[in-house]
């Protein structure tokens, strides 16, 4: 994320990025909530998560538009919530 929004493409970025978050809270993808409203002793159960980049082209090679994936990183991920995760 960083070198993306410090590189010439920084404003499709920012955009790209705008448009991943967007589309989650239109899908109703997970629970969101403010960190401060976070009761300390249930930080255990936050995924942290990854935001990808991807630079898309035209069959001609000319540049598109920039694309952002946001996911979720399972790897740590707690036993005690293997209840509650689907793909």
């Amino acid at each position: 994320m960083k070198e993306a929004l410090k590189g010439p493409r920084h404003r499709e970025t920012v955009e790209a990025v705008r448009a991943e978050i967007l589309n989650m809270l239109k899908y109703q993808v997970g629970h969101y909530v403010m960190p401060s409203d976070i009761p300390k002793h249930e930080w255990k159960n936050v995924i942290m998560c990854f935001m990808f980049m991807k630079e898309k082209f035209l069959p001609n090679g000319e540049f598109d538009k920039m694309k952002a994936r946001l996911v979720g990183n399972g790897a740590t991920m707690g036993d005690h919530l293997y209840d509650f995760t689907n793909s």
